[in-house]
This record gives C-alpha cells, structure tokens and sequence, in this order.
C-alpha cells in the first residue's frame, strides 16, 4: 500500500490530498502552505526535504538577503545589486552574451567581490545610471581598478582606447586632451609622429 502522507507536515507545506501520478510515474500530493497557497509536489521531494514551501520561504530569504543590505526597493533589486550580478555573469557563465570579451579573454573578478557585501563596501559612491568601469581594460574587477562613470564616460574606455604617462598615471589620452582643451589629432601627431612628451604636447598651444 501506498504511503499516505495526507496530514503529514513538510516544512511550510501540509499535505492535503492524493493527486494523479505525474508523467513518470512519481506519487504527487496537494500540499497547502501556510502562507494559503496550494500547490502540487511529488511526494519524494517532501520526504527528501527538496520542497519546503510554495515558493514563498525562498523569496522571503531572498528578501530578506537583499534588504539587510539596503539594496532592494519595492521588492525590486538597485541598480548597484544588478550592476554586481551583471558583472559576475560576465566573467563566469558561458551563456552570457558578452562572455567572450570579458570571461572568455580572462577577465576575473577578485574572490572578496564573489560576496555581495565586500562590493557594496569597496564601492561606495553609487548613484543610479552610473555603471561600473574598469580603469584598465585588460585587468579584471577589483577595488583598485574599478570605479562608477557615466555611460558616456565608459563608452571611451574601450580596448582599443589610448592610455598615456601622465604625471606617474595612465590616463586615457581623449579626456586628457578634453581637460586640456586640446584637439585629439593634433596632441596624437605631436606625440607619436613628433615625439614630444604628453605634458609638452598637451601644453603647446596650436598655432592658427
């Protein structure tokens, strides 16, 4: 004879009735949680501990998780939470359509930021549409490489963008130029076709 778990308690679940075996075969019991929602479960994965609600108790830890940290509005996660998943998925899963550039080059992010509450520590300063920038491109994520920007800001730092000595740093030559109100070509030709230094080049007024 069948074991009959109707009356038996599961966690949040309490068995209510015996349902119809599912596509292969497995026993599946009505169960209502105590939240008032009813659901099906196949009687192996309440004996086994696999389901221990409705779904309920797994979105309140979530929740919960989320707001010890501040970081969920409305139910809904921040911008700074999503920017950290994001970032993650890029260096880790495969699947991801941005994978290639980013784990699939070797960018890593740091084991301190695999936890949530050390990247809302090391990154304090967010604000929404600001995204997270690494300042070197070809370095993963870590506290010393990265920084908030705009997407304006960002979209200038791409593999392909000129980083340059300056004042024992390397900046990106286009915004060393913009600070200095000088023309991109000019500052470019007067430092690889010319060999003038970077502060030289960037100082030297243009003639008309």
């Amino acid at each position: 004879m069948m074991n009959d778990l109707i009356g038996q308690k599961f966690g949040e679940l309490a068995v209510i009735q015996r349902m119809d075996n599912d596509n292969c075969g497995h026993l599946r019991w009505l169960c209502k949680c105590n939240c008032g929602s009813e659901v099906i479960i196949r009687g192996y994965d309440l004996k086994r501990g696999h389901t221990k609600s409705c779904g309920c108790l797994r979105k309140e830890i979530t929740a919960q998780r989320l707001t010890k940290h501040g970081h969920t509005k409305n139910g809904k996660i921040t911008g700074k939470y999503r920017s950290w998943q994001d970032m993650k998925k890029r260096c880790t899963n495969p699947n991801h359509k941005r994978y290639k550039d980013y784990g699939g080059r070797g960018i890593k992010v740091c084991e301190r930021w695999l936890k949530f509450e050390n990247f809302d520590e090391d990154m304090s300063g967010w604000k929404p549409r600001l995204t997270i920038e690494r300042i070197n491109n070809n370095k993963g994520y870590y506290k010393e490489n990265c920084r908030w920007v705009t997407p304006k800001q960002q979209a200038r730092n791409r593999r392909n963008s000129l980083y340059v000595p300056y004042k024992g740093k390397q900046r990106l030559l286009i915004e060393l130029c913009e600070e200095h109100n000088m023309p991109y070509k000019i500052v470019w030709n007067r430092i690889y076709i010319l060999g003038l230094s970077v502060e030289r080049a960037l100082i030297t007024s243009v003639k008309r």
